[in-house]
């Protein structure tokens, strides 16, 4: 896996540049490191440092053969996941919020379905809301079809697979797998 201190445009189906990059960020968090961007400073480096400081930033993931394959949103306590697929679409989300200083917790997973191979349009869409005392709630949004249907599980799941540790900078090969034992009902 390559990593790279990047956001991914899901409407441009890309990344951005690195200066948007900065900028955007720089915007979200307050901070005014594009000005040392502009002097040399790499997107690592600012990343680093918003990582040090537990502000906002963005990693995009690809594979060895340079393949999109993921993109993480880190904050001070919230980590999103989000896998591509083979078209580039968001197949995939995982939702990490932090419940005890450095412990995250799966809290919700979303998996899209597609009309086609190709398709950017989106028919289903399974939304699973995970409890830390093992409850699941999952919600089926139908979109052709307007409509929304939930289930909740009526007995408790083992959800010791839904943690994480808080990662250190550069160190997300924990969080980037897609494949997890998930207590679904």
């Amino acid at each position: 896996m390559n990593i790279h201190y990047l956001s991914w445009s899901e409407q441009y189906i890309k990344t951005l540049s690195e200066e948007s990059y900065v900028r955007r960020l720089d915007t979200a968090n307050r901070t005014k490191y594009f000005e040392e961007f502009k002097k040399g400073a790499t997107t690592r480096q600012i990343a680093q440092w918003w990582h040090q400081n537990r502000q906002y930033y963005d990693v995009f993931v690809e594979t060895d053969q340079h393949e999109p394959f993921a993109f993480l949103e880190i904050n001070d306590n919230f980590m999103g996941v989000n896998f591509l697929d083979e078209a580039h679409r968001l197949y995939l989300n995982y939702t990490f919020t932090e419940v005890r200083p450095g412990q995250l917790f799966m809290s919700e997973a979303f998996f899209f379905d597609f009309k086609t191979e190709e398709a950017p349009e989106e028919w289903r869409r399974l939304h699973f809301l995970f409890s830390q005392t093992g409850e699941v709630r999952v919600q089926e949004y139908l979109e052709e079809e307007e409509k929304i249907k939930i289930y909740q599980s009526n007995t408790s799941f083992e959800v010791n697979g839904l943690y994480e540790t808080y990662p250190a900078f550069g160190q997300y090969d924990p969080l980037l797998q897609p494949e997890r034992n998930l207590p679904l009902p």
